[in-house]
This record gives structure tokens, C-alpha cells and sequence, in this order.
């Protein structure tokens, strides 16, 4: 069921980045360069509710960047973990006084994983439960003029499913935000 409404949602993100592209063609506006032409490798840390990671950005051409990232977050008797990727469409940049700034749409997908151990046994008895995740949105990255822009600032916002709702697997769907910071180099 969450594979057809994933694939349904990065049809859906495909076709308007297509015809967002098409409508700046046809409009005589220049499609502009990310900072992926740039800078085609970045890493840094990243924080997607509820946990914060390690992640790298990819630029495989002047509209798209992928992002694969590990979240952790650790709590007194489980652990909590997603490895994830993430594509962005991006769209025509604005360079400013302040810095670039490449708005985006994003599409992500995700594997989790919970390990419990029993408070109760001490570490004898652990499970672990697995889930697949999924998140949809928009956001921007700033490329400040101060730090030669080779420092990536991203915020954005979305909604997609992300872990688990206590120890039965369940998988909460709702709002997602977050950020991250991305040294790119030459």
C-alpha cells in the first residue's frame, strides 16, 4: 500500500518538476545553475524530526542533488535509526547580497530501524523492529556570500511517515521539518 502511494507521490513530484522546467523554457527564463555544477560533493550534518545525522549531497546536474544521510538517536533503553537518500529538484536560484539561495522540492525514502532492550533483563533480551519510511516537501539552500559559498545552509519542510509510535512498529505519518549544514568542495 505505501509503495503504490510513494510511487503515486514521485510521479507526481516528476511531472511538476517537468512542467515547472517547460514553463521556464517557454517563458524565456534561463534555468539557473545549482551549486551542484559547482560543487559536486558535500558533507555535513543534517537533523530530520525527531533525529539528528551525518549526511553527503550529491549534484548529478545543474536541477538535481541527492542526499543519502544515517539519523541516530539514542534514549535510555532503545535506539533509534534511519538510513535514507533523497532526491532534489531545483529550481531557477536567486543570487542575493546575502548569498545564493536554491529553492527545492524534495522526495525521500527511508529504512529504520528500533532496538529495544528489556529494562527489566538488562541487556539480555533485545529486539529490534524494522520499518520503511517515506517524505515529500519543499525547502531551500543558502549558500552565504560571507563564507565563499562553499558552506550549504538548507531548512525545509514536509510530510511523509517518520518511525515508529511506541514499541508496536507503527509507523507515524504527519509533518516533517528540518535542516542541515554542507561543506561543499571544489
Amino acid at each position: 500500500m505505501y509503495i503504490q502511494k510513494l510511487k503515486v507521490i514521485l510521479t507526481s513530484i516528476t511531472a511538476l518538476g517537468l512542467f515547472i522546467s517547460n514553463a521556464q523554457m517557454n517563458n524565456g527564463i534561463e534555468s539557473g545553475r545549482s551549486r551542484g555544477n559547482d560543487h559536486k560533493f558535500g558533507i555535513g550534518v543534517n537533523y530530520s524530526y525527531p533525529a539528528p545525522g551525518v549526511s553527503a549531497r550529491i549534484g548529478i546536474n545543474d536541477n538535481f542533488k541527492v542526499q543519502a544521510s544515517y539519523s541516530f538517536k539514542g534514549y535510555d533503553y532503545y535506539n533509534w535509526s534511519v538510513l535514507g537518500i533523497e532526491a532534489n529538484y531545483i529550481f531557477t536560484q536567486s543570487n542575493t547580497s546575502i548569498g545564493q539561495i536554491d529553492p527545492f522540492i524534495y522526495a525521500g525514502f527511508g529504512r529504520g530501524t528500533l532496538k529495544w532492550t528489556d529494562p527489566m533483563i538488562q541487556k539480555i533480551i533485545t529486539e529490534n523492529y524494522h520499518w520503511n519510511g517515506w517524505n515529500i516537501g519543499g525547502g531551500a539552500e543558502w549558500f552565504p556570500e560571507i563564507l565563499d559559498e562553499k558552506l550549504g545552509i538548507i531548512a525545509k519542510l514536509g510530510f511523509g511517515s517518520y518511525g515508529t509510535y511506541g514499541l508496536n512498529t507503527s509507523v507515524a505519518t504527519g509533518l516533517i521539518y528540518g535542516g542541515g549544514i554542507h561543506y561543499y568542495f571544489n
